[in-house]
C-alpha cells in the first residue's frame, strides 16, 4: 500500500491530511521499523520555505542484507511564478542496510551537496531527473548537466540538450550507449512536457493586487 500525491499551492489542511495518509499507507500491515506522526511545525515548513524535503523513515539495520521499512516524504519547491508543488510519498520501501534507502526515490548520500533548490524539483517531479553522477560531467554533456545542475527547471536548457542528444551519431556508439541516449532523448522530452505544464500555470496575484 503506498500514498503518493502531487499538490500544487496546497492548504495546511490539505498537508495534514495527506500527511496522515501517507503515515498509515507507509505503516499498513507493518510491525516494525514503523514511521511516526509527523509534527504540523515540520508541515509548516512547506508554507514558509520556499524547497525543501522533509523524510522520515523507520529506522535502518546493524547489518546488510534485504528489508523493509516504512518512509514518509514530503518534498517541494517553488516555480518562477510563486505556485509551490508538493509531493507527498508513503509507502514500505526496501531498505538494503545501513541506513540505505532506495536512491531513485530519495536523496542518495553523495548528492546532497547540491542542496535542496536542485533535488526538490526531482522528488516532487521524477520527470525532471537527469544525471547526476559525477562521472557524467568527464563527458561531453558536462555543459547541459552543470546548467542543470544550477536550476533543473530551465526550460531553455532542457530543450538544447534535447537537441544536442538527437544530433549525435549512433553509428560510433555502442548498443547500450545507443540505448542510453534514446532513454536520455525521452527523459528530457519528459521533462520539457512537464516544465510547459508548469509555465502554463496563471502567474500568482500578489496581495496588493
Amino acid at each position: 500500500m503506498s500514498h503518493d500525491r502531487n499538490l500544487i499551492d496546497p492548504s495546511f489542511d490539505e498537508l495534514r491530511l495527506n500527511a496522515d495518509e501517507a503515515v498509515r499507507a507507509a505503516n499498513f500491515r507493518a510491525y516494525v521499523r514503523l514511521v511516526d506522526f509527523l509534527a504540523d511545525q515540520d508541515l509548516r515548513r512547506v508554507l514558509t520555505n520556499p524547497n525543501g524535503i522533509l523524510q522520515e523513515d523507520g529506522g535502518s539495520v546493524d547489518h546488510n542484507g534485504p528489508f523493509r521499512t516504512s518512509v514518509v516524504i514530503v518534498a517541494w519547491f517553488t516555480d518562477r511564478k510563486g505556485h509551490k508543488h508538493v509531493r507527498v510519498f508513503g509507502s514500505r520501501v526496501p531498505n538494503w542496510g545501513k541506513g540505505r534507502v532506495d536512491p531513485l526515490l530519495f536523496r542518495p548520500r553523495d548528492l546532497r551537496q547540491l542542496g535542496e533548490d536542485v533535488l526538490a524539483p526531482l522528488v516532487v517531479y521524477p520527470e525532471l531527473r537527469f544525471d547526476l553522477r559525477k562521472k557524467a560531467l568527464r563527458g561531453p554533456e558536462k555543459g547541459f548537466l552543470l546548467a542543470l545542475r544550477k536550476d533543473p527547471l530551465d526550460l531553455a536548457t532542457r530543450a538544447a540538450y534535447a537537441d544536442w542528444l538527437k544530433k549525435q551519431d549512433v553509428e560510433d556508439m555502442g548498443q547500450s550507449a545507443a540505448i542510453g541516449k534514446v532513454q536520455k532523448i525521452w527523459s528530457q522530452r519528459a521533462a520539457i512536457r512537464k516544465l510547459r505544464k508548469i509555465e502554463a500555470l496563471p502567474a500568482l496575484k500578489s496581495k496588493a493586487d
